[in-house]
């Protein structure tokens, strides 16, 4: 779906804004400009990002009784009206990023679209006064969608004001000419905290041991396809000496990686064959010499690109292949050269082999561990976030987030890793159902999904732009304010609420790496489990909570917001609090159902 590839769009955006720092080679200040606008754009992008997978999980599991039907058909014709403003204002901000000037009667635009905007959004006020929004569990789920929606907006607008007033958000760090950027990567090359790190040490050694090994073959060896003093081999793995962002062996990186070099070597022999047809010398041979290298490098860049599943093979294809198009006019068809090439290509097979032997008998723990490692890691941050949630601490409450979404990448590229699909050999190994790890994952990031609304709606306001002169302590104070209220007003409740979310995520913790055949612990936890006449999926608490909470906003609480901004308003963030420890708990049991039902069928 459209929302799924947010992910992927996101993470391909923030890539090529980090490596277009060469755009400031020669147009310097207007290129930085743009840079800085767009990654503001992109800034904004991501932190909505977040609210969007929010509101697709609460879509797909709402029920729309009647009372959200008739509240939703009042609110229709305003919501639309602001999604629709709100979407073209983001679309006359990227219009006056893109060019790195923002010009006067862009400014004008720019304003007259965020007055458009305002009112709309008193439009939605206006509506939700009439339809007189109340705390309940039936009305959770507009409460989530109304607050994003207002959250998208408020975003939006920010965005607008700092671009039309043209005030210099720093996203990059200085140094972002050409010179900076050499000395900031020369500094991270040889930065000894990086450099003698333990997991960076192995993955140097294993790539010199294949390369010294290569060397070796090339320098003594004279003997079937081995050419004596060819450089060819080590030169070849040290053109692979890429490291990819991990440091376990990666199967099919591997198999891409022999693919792409003996094309990249194989195409141009095959191409090369063509120019025969024409004499050395004429026109006609330059056209076509020049026409086929144009053309092959075209082709394979924009599969570099633009494929997902060949990228990397389109990249080995252009660089291994490029060189063997720039031939000689004379000679390219002889017995001598054939012989000289069909040598050379043996000897890159063998260089890629040895490379992936040798890394796969010094890398380690294999995929499965490392996978095992990586959700201990994730499971452990999740629980040091809601831990955090229940002492109301905000500001950790980000950082276990941040380091969950982290790990929840690391554990996705490790399932990938273990797909029976790319293991060479299955051997004994339980086969790796991956089709259960998707569905246990896409859980799994719900419920991450979830710490980070808890986080948002726990959280007053942050602008944009950085505060100036606001105290760090005083807005650390300000940030708790929400949660506060929740443990003052419901305590009880709230211990009783934190021993269900801890005990959830100690199950399934120690559950899960067994059902994925990832280890071969005891499952007699797991028959537990499985023997309770239903796994419980819902807050047992939360309709004692909304009406605590409703109670206590009627009697006088002090709730009162940031004017006509809907995401300070505190009773709309104490039902969104309240709603995400309700879908937590959804999510949390459909993840124990999903491995008791998984253990009926292993158990058949």
């Amino acid at each position: 779906t459209r929302i799924d590839s947010l992910a992927g769009a996101a993470g391909n955006a923030s890539a090529n804004l980090d490596g277009a720092w060469w755009e400031t080679v020669f147009i310097r200040r207007r290129a930085r400009c743009r840079r800085e606008w767009l990654a503001l754009y992109h800034a904004n992008a991501s932190n909505v990002k977040d609210m969007v997978f929010i509101v697709k999980s609460s879509v797909l599991s709402e029920e729309f009784t009647p009372t959200q039907c008739a509240f939703f058909k009042q609110l229709r014709s305003p919501m639309a009206n602001l999604v629709q403003e709100t979407t073209a204002l983001m679309w006359l901000c990227l219009q006056a990023c893109q060019d790195g000037v923002i010009d006067p009667w862009e400014i004008k635009q720019i304003e007259v679209q965020i007055e458009t905007v305002n009112e709309r959004q008193e439009e939605l006020n206006s509506a939700l006064t009439i339809a007189d929004l109340k705390m309940s569990s039936d009305l959770s789920e507009a409460h989530t969608f109304i607050f994003a929606l207002s959250y998208w907006c408020r975003r939006t607008k920010e965005m607008a004001c700092l671009i039309k007033g043209e005030e210099t958000i720093s996203t990059f760090r200085r140094g972002s000419s050409l010179f900076g950027t050499i000395v900031r990567s020369l500094k991270l090359t040889w930065d000894p905290s990086v450099i003698f790190r333990c997991r960076h040490l192995i993955f140097t050694f294993r790539n010199l041991l294949s390369i010294s090994v290569c060397f070796l073959i090339g320098y003594y060896v004279e003997s079937g396809i081995f050419v004596q003093y060819s450089a060819t081999m080590p030169m070849t793995l040290s053109l692979l000496l890429i490291n990819d962002g991990s440091h376990h062996v990666e199967y099919e990186k591997c198999m891409h990686r022999l693919l792409g070099v003996v094309l990249g070597k194989c195409s141009p022999i095959i191409i090369a064959a063509f120019y025969g047809f024409v004499d050395c010398g004429s026109w006609e041979r330059s056209v076509l010499q020049g026409f086929s290298i144009w053309l092959f490098v075209s082709v394979f860049c924009f599969a570099y690109y633009d494929s997902k599943t060949w990228s990397y093979i389109g990249c080995l294809v252009a660089g291994f292949g490029i060189y063997g198009l720039v031939v000689p006019c004379a000679g390219t068809a002889t017995e001598s050269v054939m012989v000289s090439k069909y040598k050379e290509i043996g000897m890159v097979i063998v260089a890629i082999f040895i490379q992936g032997v040798l890394h796969s008998l010094l890398g380690g723990a294999g995929p499965r561990k490392k996978l095992l490692y990586k959700m201990d890691g994730l499971w452990k941050s999740i629980s040091d976030g809601f831990t955090s949630v229940f002492a109301g601490d905000v500001h950790k409450i980000g950082e276990a987030g941040s380091k969950a979404n982290k790990l929840l990448r690391q554990v996705k590229e490790l399932a990938a890793e273990c797909d029976p699909k790319v293991q060479v050999f299955q051997g004994w190994i339980v086969e790796f159902d991956m089709d259960l790890a998707n569905r246990l994952i896409a859980s799994f990031e719900n419920v991450v999904g979830e710490l980070r609304m808890l986080e948002i709606a726990a959280s007053d306001w942050i602008e944009l732009a950085p505060p100036i002169n606001d105290s760090d302590q005083d807005q650390v104070q300000s940030k708790a304010r929400v949660l506060t209220i929740l443990a003052n007003e419901c305590r009880a409740d709230m211990t009783n609420i934190m021993h269900e979310i801890m005990g959830h995520i100690t199950t399934i913790t120690r559950v899960v790496p067994v059902i994925l055949g990832v280890t071969t612990e005891d499952v007699r936890e797991l028959c537990e489990v499985d023997n309770k006449s239903e796994i419980n999926v819902k807050l047992t608490k939360a309709s004692v909570l909304y009406s605590r909470l409703a109670n206590a906003v009627n009697s006088g609480l002090d709730c009162a917001g940031g004017g006509e901004e809907l995401t300070d308003d505190v009773a709309l963030k104490l039902t969104i609090a309240v709603r995400s420890l309700e879908r937590t708990m959804y999510h949390l049991g459909k993840i124990e159902r999903l491995c008791a039902k998984e253990y009926i069928r292993q158990a058949l």
